[in-house]
């Protein structure tokens, strides 16, 4: 059982992802920043659940067992997560904007039950919420550049919510076609278009991450 785990966990395709993810996770361990501050407490949700997702996964592929369920679940999960991380980085104050998680929650739901199904991967979920993102932080992006508050475009919080933004575009590009045969195509040695993609999405993601537990480390350093 060990061993087919780890030839599940140590997969050549996924493994630059599992490193990415599992840096974040020791890097946010250690960084002593403060989860009284409700984006970082968010985010230890996002890089936990993560983290965990890719553990179960190899051990229930270990067993040969369907990881559509684990993988649905983990997806919506995160989703919203990113959304109250968006709700708290933008400052909204009005809660008519959490109307869109709960109504991307419901749609989860019935796709899963009536449209895609339960043993299958959710294409409609993960591509609906990536783009919900990425609608809601344009839309919010330009709302503070009206206003002329540039300098929330340096600011920490505003790293954080782009961190994911490649990701969902990229990802979203990637499932968008439904098509595996797509995502297997070589581009160069064995390197195909997936591994390409996510490698390179998620890199980008977890370094901005990083990047941010390292500011808010360094922001607390100052204050003491």
């Amino acid at each position: 059982m060990i061993t087919n785990f780890l030839s599940y966990f140590l997969n050549r395709e996924e493994l630059f992802i599992k490193l990415c993810v599992f840096s974040s996770l020791f890097f946010l361990a250690f960084s002593g920043i403060s989860y009284r501050k409700k984006t970082n407490k968010l985010l230890l949700g996002v890089v936990g659940i993560s983290s965990f997702n890719e553990v179960l996964c190899s051990l229930i592929q270990s067993f040969e067992g369907n990881i559509a369920i684990t993988t649905n679940v983990v997806i919506v999960t995160l989703n919203i997560l990113w959304f109250y991380i968006l709700y708290y980085v933008f400052n909204l104050n009005t809660k008519k904007i959490l109307v869109l998680p709960f109504l991307y929650l419901i749609f989860s739901f019935y796709n899963t039950l009536s449209i895609e199904g339960l043993y299958t991967f959710n294409y409609h979920v993960f591509i609906s919420g990536s783009l919900l993102y990425v609608l809601i932080f344009i839309i919010l992006s330009f709302y503070y550049l009206k206003e002329e508050n540039f300098s929330f475009y340096l600011s920490n919080e505003y790293l954080l919510i782009l961190a994911p933004l490649l990701f969902f575009i990229g990802a979203s590009f990637l499932f968008g076609f439904k098509d595996s045969n797509l995502t297997r195509v070589v581009i160069f040695k064995s390197v195909t278009v997936y591994t390409f993609i996510m490698n390179i999405s998620n890199f980008i993601c977890y370094t901005l991450i990083n990047i941010y537990i390292y500011r808010e480390r360094k922001q607390i350093a100052h204050a003491s």
